[in-house]
């Protein structure tokens, strides 16, 4: 089993100029939800230069598709040509599992959650997540166990994040 460093994993493709945006269960711990994850989601910009540094970083750390019904001694390497169609893939790194996720359900794609998305800090390095209410929206949209059993946690944190960040009001005060 390879260690799942999701820190390492994002410093990697920054470091190799990947355009990506975190979703998914990595997206909300980023933005401070109390949950966990063992893998780790990313939307990447849909461009062929984009693709390039994104399967040149993945060779980087020797990821491979992962095939529940094969070992995984057989399951076989990245190349450029899995970025082609822009299809979902599930892969195995030297830093633990990624998900490349070209178009996430009911958000769209990079273009759509880069707006709304939120800039962390990774030990130095800054790194797009996408909004809570993009996450939010999109495990409501997957509507599976794991993601529905993640939306009370995920609601919470929204409450507790705009409460903390509460909207200016922007309503003009009538005259005297």
């Amino acid at each position: 089993m390879t260690a799942f460093d999701p820190g390492r994993l994002l410093e990697h493709l920054a470091a190799y100029h990947v355009a990506f945006v975190v979703v998914g269960q990595g997206g909300a711990v980023l933005l401070g939800a109390p949950t966990t994850t063992m893998d780790l989601d990313i939307v990447p910009k849909r461009a062929i230069s984009n693709a390039e540094r994104l399967a040149d970083a993945l060779a980087a750390l020797h990821a491979r598709h992962v095939i529940t019904n094969r070992p995984a001694d057989q399951w076989p390497a990245v190349e450029e040509r899995d970025f082609l169609g822009w299809q979902p893939l599930s892969l195995m790194t030297d830093l633990g599992p990624l998900d490349v996720v070209p178009h996430p359900r009911a958000v769209g794609g990079y273009e759509d959650l880069l707006p709304n998305a939120k800039q962390v800090d990774i030990g130095g390095v800054v790194i797009a997540v996408a909004s809570l209410d993009d996450i939010i929206t999109s495990k409501e949209a997957l509507g599976r166990p794991k993601d529905l059993a993640a939306l009370p946690a995920l609601y919470e944190t929204r409450i507790r994040e705009q409460r903390a960040n509460p909207e200016p009001d922007h309503t003009t005060p009538e005259p005297d």
